[in-house]
């Protein structure tokens, strides 16, 4: 089965959840989608204003989606919400309801896309986009994020600066320092009319790096102190 993890967009909608943070989730039909919010011993997950899931003590198990029955599921050990074989009319809002908070997910559902990529990343490394570009850009979502015209390249969103990055010598875009909200779904466009290449989609999901290692001063070398 094909699975589909994290992917956030930060996004504004219309809906009434003023208190959840909005995130853009894209699903491949026939895939299956986790919704990264993590309910661990009570919580929601709404379609809507319409509750298809409640979990209570992390033993009561409620499913009430008829059109997702035997597809919605719940883990336990990751406290995440999961819908497999992802059909279109799956598409909508949803929201977790978790102790402590809640997240609104904006899901939309798309045919297989000839040039699409899943990539996992871990905080604190880097991560290439392997489509070649010599004249072109590279999007976080809709928002063009670095263009590269002439070898040239301009970084329009702050939250990259000097961190995303062009190699001239391979024509590929990366980002270094991955972080959390780095995760999304990024598409790297090809403006060369002589390469005539389509756009190449990447689901990126970044997780927690290992903890760095504490300075113990009774390990350290009294004459480097």
């Amino acid at each position: 089965m094909r699975r589909i993890y994290p992917v956030l967009i930060l996004c504004l909608t219309g809906l009434d959840f003023s208190s959840a943070q909005s995130v853009r989730l894209y699903g491949v039909i026939g895939w299956e989608l986790t919704f990264p919010s993590a309910v661990r011993n009570n919580g929601t997950l709404m379609y809507g204003t319409t509750v298809i899931c409640s979990i209570r003590d992390k033993k009561r198990i409620t499913y009430l989606s008829n059109n997702l029955k035997d597809r919605l599921q719940w883990n336990s050990n990751t406290g995440f919400f999961s819908i497999t074989r992802l059909e279109q009319p799956d598409a909508g809002v949803y929201k977790v309801i978790y102790e402590g908070g809640s997240v609104m997910y904006n899901l939309t559902i798309v045919n297989m896309h000839p040039q699409i990529s899943v990539l996992n990343g871990t905080e604190r490394d880097t991560i290439t986009f392997s489509t070649k570009v010599k004249k072109g850009n590279l999007k976080y979502g809709t928002e063009t994020i670095v263009d590269v015209q002439n070898d040239n390249i301009t970084v329009s969103n702050q939250r990259f600066t000097g961190r995303v990055k062009w190699d001239s010598s391979t024509g590929f875009f990366s980002i270094t320092g991955l972080k959390k909200e780095d995760s999304g779904v990024y598409i790297v466009q090809n403006d060369d009319e002589e390469q005539q290449q389509p756009d190449h989609i990447y689901q990126l999901s970044v997780t927690g790096g290992a903890a760095l290692p504490a300075l113990s001063l009774e390990d350290s070398d009294p004459s480097h102190l």
